[in-house]
C-alpha cells in the first residue's frame, strides 16, 4: 500500500477507469457512489484529488492498494481512503478493489493498516477512538473485508448512504480496544 504519488497519476487512472468499467459485469458503481458512466476524466480528476488531499490538514487520506499478480507483475489493485466524519474522534473508510486482486486477502490487510494508522495518526491532528465503514446492502466482498479486519455490524442504516438506486446499507464500526 502506499500513498498517492504524482509520478503515477496517468497509470492510475488507466487502472481505475478499468476496474469501475467492465463490459458484461456488475461494475463497481453498483456498490459506490463512482459516477455510473465513469470515464478516464473521472478516474484523472480522482486521482489529482487525493493527491490534493494530502496538502489539506483536514482532509481524507488516500492510498493506492498494489499487488503482484500471477506472473509477478506489480500492478494497481485499488484504492482505500479515511475520511474524517463530523465528530472529531471518528473516521469513515470507503474503498474499491479490481477483480483480478480479489480473493488474495488484500482489502483485509489494507483495512487493518489503515484502521492502525487511524488510531495511532488519525490523519486530523490526533489519533480516532472509532472507524466506520458502509456499504450498499449486498456488498457481502467488502463485508467480508472489514468482518475479517475486525469490524462489527450494527445493522442496515436506510436513507443514510447515497445509492443511486435507492437501496439500504449497512452500517459496521471498529473502535480502538476492539480492533
Amino acid at each position: 500500500m502506499s500513498r498517492f504519488r504524482s509520478r503515477v497519476t496517468s497509470s492510475l487512472a488507466a487502472s481505475q477507469g478499468r476496474r469501475c468499467n467492465r463490459p458484461g459485469k456488475r461494475p463497481c458503481q453498483a456498490w459506490t457512489t463512482v459516477p455510473r458512466s465513469y470515464t478516464r476524466d473521472d478516474a484523472v480528476t480522482f486521482v489529482e484529488g487525493n493527491l490534493q488531499a494530502w496538502e489539506s490538514p483536514d482532509a481524507k487520506r488516500s492510498w493506492a492498494i498494489e499487488w503482484v499478480d500471477d506472473v509477478g507483475v506489480r500492478r494497481f489493485g485499488g484504492t482505500i481512503d479515511l475520511r474524517p466524519m463530523a465528530v472529531a474522534a471518528s473516521g469513515e473508510l470507503g474503498f474499491g478493489l479490481h477483480p483480478a486482486a480479489r480473493g488474495r486477502g488484500l482489502m483485509t490487510r489494507a483495512v487493518r493498516r489503515v484502521t492502525a494508522y487511524a488510531f495511532v495518526t488519525g490523519g486530523w491532528g490526533r489519533p480516532l477512538t472509532r472507524v466506520h465503514w458502509r456499504a450498499i446492502v449486498g456488498n457481502w466482498g467488502s463485508r467480508r473485508s472489514v468482518w475479517a479486519a475486525g469490524f462489527t455490524f450494527h445493522g442496515t442504516i436506510p436513507g443514510s448512504h447515497p445509492d443511486p438506486d435507492g437501496g439500504p446499507e449497512w452500517g459496521v464500526r471498529v473502535g480502538q480496544a476492539e480492533g
